[in-house]
């Protein structure tokens, strides 16, 4: 971020096009930046058990639809369908840390998903559980990394390879966090 900012002061032709573009490339860099920083601070804060839940109780489906909406462009740009069968079933939680659970897994789908592909949600009820399914169509993962998938920073060779494939590998840490939290 740094070095760009300072090559693009050095040029004494750099026009407003081009000034405008690093800014824009800058901006972004930043916004990662953002991202890789709350996430850190959130998973120090589950770790030392700061985190508080704010609980109420909430519709599944309306807090997945929630995580939806907020990756609309991302599924949209990709042509995937998401189909979910939720019913009316409420839960006692913290909606916003439930929604960002529900984002990280479908952002995950999506990302390692071709386009044109479709990523399903529903959910069961056992005696003491309500369990949700994501279910996608994406890479998978092989089971030489099923072990490690939850550790800050890892990503698999199938995912650090994958073309466009943004991210820092904290996302499945914080939705276990998010889980456990939840009992």
């Amino acid at each position: 971020l740094k070095t760009s900012i300072e090559v693009a002061l050095m040029d004494p032709k750099l026009s407003l096009v081009e000034a405008k573009k690093y800014l824009k490339e800058n901006l972004t860099d930043v916004d990662n930046l953002s991202v890789l920083a709350t996430s850190l601070l959130e998973l120090s804060r589950f770790q030392k058990g700061s985190s508080v839940l704010s609980l109420s109780t909430q519709s599944v489906k309306t807090l997945v639809e929630d995580a939806i909406f907020s990756l609309k462009s991302k599924v949209k740009s990709k042509k995937i369908k998401i189909i979910y069968k939720l019913g009316q079933t409420k839960i006692t939680c913290d909606s916003k840390k439930l929604t960002e659970l529900f984002t990280i897994l479908i952002d995950n789908a999506a990302k390692y998903s071709a386009n044109g592909t479709k990523i399903k949600i529903n959910s069961s009820k056992s005696k003491k559980f309500l369990i949700i399914r994501f279910q996608d169509q994406g890479i998978g993962i092989d089971d030489i990394d099923l072990p490690k998938i939850f550790d800050r920073f890892y990503r698999s060779d199938k995912a650090r390879t994958k073309v466009n494939s943004d991210g820092y590998g904290l996302g499945l840490s914080i939705a276990k966090k998010i889980v456990e939290a939840h009992n």
